[in-house]
């Protein structure tokens, strides 16, 4: 569609919005990085925001910059001394976050320090300084998403490892309110990436990677992974009302699956889940009590 007014011809783009003419800029490129690039993220660590680049290369437009560093528009910098690990430090992705705290830069990939900070495979920059979550992953943290949960901020982490925080966490794992959080049913190998489909709703997962099996299903190399349908917390007898006979089965779901679902066939062991993070244990104790007492 073509515009005139005013004596000037306009292109607009299927938005209604002027297309303007698209180029490459001269001299970005030749100032760029001696390695290869994996990950981009635009974030604001207080003095505007930035375009922060990470990947596997040592120099960027000239300065030493390991593995991470920082585009303002002008020049590079590098970011907090970089990862600087003896051997062969690696960034495979980048994602601004806020966790209730401030919006943080995350970065994940394959190191064991950030600037003088022993990490594992997974940190946060606030602008100043390097943060390591928790005792990281074991192995190499691949994917992030940035997404919220019941309310909740949530970062997705996915990737080649089997401990997450110190604990049992297989390809995927959660960071939320400060500490890790594992899921019970989960894909069988590595998890490399996540798309959230878009909407108000609930949230729904895309989760891609090297796994055959997502949870108790078969799934070749890609998941979903969305709310259960059916899902009634506290209803563990499955008779339409959360009261008093339903605190047995609660106890059964908490202490050992294979019995609950024996002893109440049919009924959907994630009502249970009453905080809604995936687990039926110890943590939705004190939600069930208060869903039993509220009027």
């Amino acid at each position: 569609m073509v515009v005139i007014a005013g004596g000037l011809v306009a292109a607009l783009a299927p938005g209604g919005f002027a297309q303007c003419p698209m180029e490459w800029s001269p001299g970005f490129a030749a100032r760029g990085l001696d390695g290869p690039v994996y990950a981009q993220a635009v974030f604001d660590d207080g003095r505007g925001p930035a375009l922060y680049v990470g990947g596997w290369f040592e120099k960027a437009g000239g300065v030493p910059a390991k593995s991470i560093a920082k585009w303002d528009g002008a020049r590079w910098s590098a970011v907090g001394g970089g990862l600087p690990d003896p051997y062969t430090p690696a960034v495979a992705d980048l994602c601004v976050h806020d966790d209730g705290t401030g919006r943080r830069l995350y970065v994940a990939g394959l190191f064991t320090h950030a600037g003088g900070i022993p990490v594992s495979n997974i940190v946060s920059w606030d602008g100043q300084a390097w943060s390591p979550l928790g005792a990281g992953t074991n192995r190499y943290a691949i994917a992030l998403l940035s997404t919220n949960i019941g309310g909740v901020p949530v970062l997705l982490v996915g990737g080649a490892f089997t401990l997450a925080g110190g604990q049992p966490a297989v390809a995927i794992a959660r960071w939320q309110s400060g500490r890790w959080h594992s899921f019970v049913e989960r894909p069988n190998e590595g998890v490399l990436s996540f798309a959230q489909a878009p909407g108000s709703g609930s949230p729904v997962f895309y989760v891609g990677g090297a796994f055959t099996r997502a949870g108790p299903h078969a799934s070749a190399r890609i998941g979903r992974w969305a709310c259960v349908p059916g899902w009634v917390p506290g209803d563990l007898n499955c008779d339409g009302v959360v009261d008093y006979r339903d605190v047995d089965p609660f106890v059964w779901a908490v202490i050992d699956r294979a019995q609950f679902e024996a002893r109440f066939p049919g009924c959907l062991w994630f009502n249970g889940d009453i905080n809604a993070d995936n687990r039926v244990d110890f943590g939705d104790i004190n939600p069930f009590v208060r869903l039993l007492t509220q009027p």
